[in-house]
């Protein structure tokens, strides 16, 4: 008798279907939702608390938010478009999936646009709410004549930051690489980019006009501002994205990689395991004697074994290297560069006062987040119980 033959689904059916896998995925990674959706909000909630959100032209009523909802809105999309996406591919590769997907019938590219219109769909999310959040509470105009160009605009950069989140991707070998060049790459960008600190000296300034970011901004916010005539599309900014947006996809295609790279195995441990393997051979070859008791290590050597593992571990860690000690001192630099040598309190200087403060954080940063994170990666693993 002739069988039914279930016919293969379209294209578009395998992109559905990885775009819904992907899009649960990422709803059940809250701390993904976190720096993307609330991590932006809580930003323009501090800042208009801190700074007010007073009327800045009586004739139209604008307020401060009116200029910073757009800047934290992008800032959202980036989270989502650049960080999230190189994260999320990065752990499939390192878990496999990305390997076993390509001796599976599904297309590997179709598993790729599925993690791509994740990243657009929750980038379209953050700006939502972070727009929604300034209109309902501090009173955010929508100029409706340059909706259309700010909405363009939204595309081209999600589109842009997506490359570039695929290239960090191809080029960092492990997930702790990519979220190390993911997260810190765009927070350093956002510092001279108009995200956090405006009116830089002209020599930082011109630097950040080099990179896509706070030509993001900068168009979108544009098209936020009642002041400013035209239909808000600024072929300058969307041109640098799209340049950038091309470099991004092509060290992707040239360097992306399915698996995950062997596993690095320094000189000194090649050593140590080639010592291991003659020891082997030649205790093969002499009779062994009875084994005897021996000393339990002390506590205090059982300590010191300890700290050492710990200490490796942690540096071999490039999240925690770069936010505990790199993050730190980067932001003293910056703050100094910018506003000098200025005392600002009992004849106390900048530098001297910001870098006892940026001490502090670092270790907070080691002590709270990195401790804490260690402990529970051990207890996910095992560790602790074996």
């Amino acid at each position: 008798m002739p069988t039914d033959v279930g016919h293969r689904p379209s294209n578009l059916a395998l992109v559905a279907g990885q775009f819904q896998y992907s899009n649960r995925s990422y709803w059940r990674t809250p701390i993904a939702a976190f720096f993307t959706l609330i991590f932006p909000t809580s930003f323009l909630v501090v800042i208009c608390a801190i700074a007010g959100n007073e009327v800045i032209d009586d004739r139209s009523g604008v307020r401060v938010a009116q200029f910073l909802t757009p800047v934290f809105a992008v800032f959202g999309v980036c989270m989502a478009s650049f960080v999230s996406l190189a994260l999320g591919v990065a752990y499939s590769r390192q878990a496999g999936v990305l390997k076993r997907l390509r001796t599976t019938p599904l297309p590997p590219w179709a598993h790729l646009a599925g993690r791509l219109l994740t990243a657009v769909f929750v980038s379209l999310v953050a700006v939502v709410l972070v727009t929604g959040i300034g209109v309902v509470f501090y009173d955010v105009d929508i100029i409706w004549r340059t909706l259309p160009a700010v909405l363009l605009t939204l595309i081209v950069g999600i589109t842009c930051f997506a490359a570039l989140g695929l290239a960090v991707v191809s080029i960092a070998p492990t997930p702790g690489a990519t979220q190390a060049l993911a997260n810190g790459g765009l927070i350093l960008l956002a510092f001279i980019s108009d995200v956090f600190v405006v009116n830089l000296p002209n020599w930082l300034d011109s630097v950040g006009w080099v990179f896509p970011l706070k030509h993001f901004v900068n168009a979108v916010a544009d098209g936020f501002n009642p002041f400013l005539a035209g239909n808000g599309l600024y072929w300058d900014h969307i041109a640098v994205m799209v340049a950038w947006g091309v470099i991004g996809a092509a060290v992707a295609l040239r360097f992306f990689r399915w698996e995950p790279p062997p596993a690095h195995v320094s000189r000194r441990d090649r050593r140590a395991i080639a010592q291991d393997e003659a020891d082997e051979a030649a205790a093969g070859s002499v009779e062994l004697s009875p084994a005897t008791g021996t000393a339990s290590p002390s506590v205090a050597s059982m300590v010191v074994g300890q700290t050492t593992f710990a200490t490796t571990k942690l540096l071999r860690d490039p999240m925690a290297v770069f936010f505990s000690i790199v993050f730190p001192i980067l932001l003293l630099v910056f703050f100094s560069a910018i506003y000098g040598t200025e005392v600002i309190w009992n004849g106390l200087p900048l530098p001297q006062y910001l870098a006892a403060a940026f001490s502090v954080y670092g270790v907070c940063v080691m002590a709270y987040v990195n401790f804490a994170g260690s402990v529970a990666e051990d207890r996910s693993r095992g560790v602790l119980k074996r």
